[in-house]
């Protein structure tokens, strides 16, 4: 009996860096559930503005906990290793802003990229106008980023517009 203790101990020292290394990969998706959004430098409002639906009950912190500020990744999605978007940026961007119109619903946003490199992950909830969350940041290098919106609660359905802006 103690050797199954022992294994089964061993065995769950093992879970621990699988799980974490499924976590940290399953945000490196090809496919997004909405929309890919490709730009560069001069793109037009059209091409930064695609809608969705919130719904689910995937906890964004199960995602990532926080990000690189702290902040913490709130709000509850339909899949956690398919992001809504995908935003493919062609060339570095020196300012971008990320943002949701809710349609008078709570949403929540969490942005994380580029995959493959020295990813940053972005969350927020209310920096917007109203409980739109938005994040705005400078230094955006080109490559791809997975880009999740939230309901404050677990499976609501709310429509909303999601927009990149330079």
């Amino acid at each position: 009996m103690k050797s199954l203790k022992r294994i089964v101990r061993h065995a769950g020292a093992w879970l621990l860096p699988v799980t974490l290394g499924l976590s940290l990969t399953a945000v490196a998706s090809e496919q997004a559930n909405f929309a890919t959004l490709r730009l560069s430098p001069g793109f037009s409002p059209q091409a930064g503005t695609a809608m969705g639906e919130t719904g689910g009950h995937v906890s964004m912190l199960s995602i990532t906990n926080q990000d690189a500020q702290g902040n913490l990744c709130l709000g509850y999605t339909a899949y956690r290793d398919m992001p809504d978007y995908l935003l493919i940026l062609e060339a570095d961007f020196d300012r971008l802003s990320i943002g949701v119109e809710g349609r008078g619903s709570d949403t929540t946003l969490m942005v994380s990229g580029p995959q493959g490199g020295d990813s940053v992950v972005r969350c927020d909830d209310n920096s917007g106008e109203g409980d739109n969350p938005l994040v705005e940041d400078s230094s955006w290098p080109a490559g791809e980023y997975a880009i999740w919106v939230g309901a404050k609660e677990a499976n609501q359905r709310h429509s909303y517009k999601l927009v990149v802006e330079p």
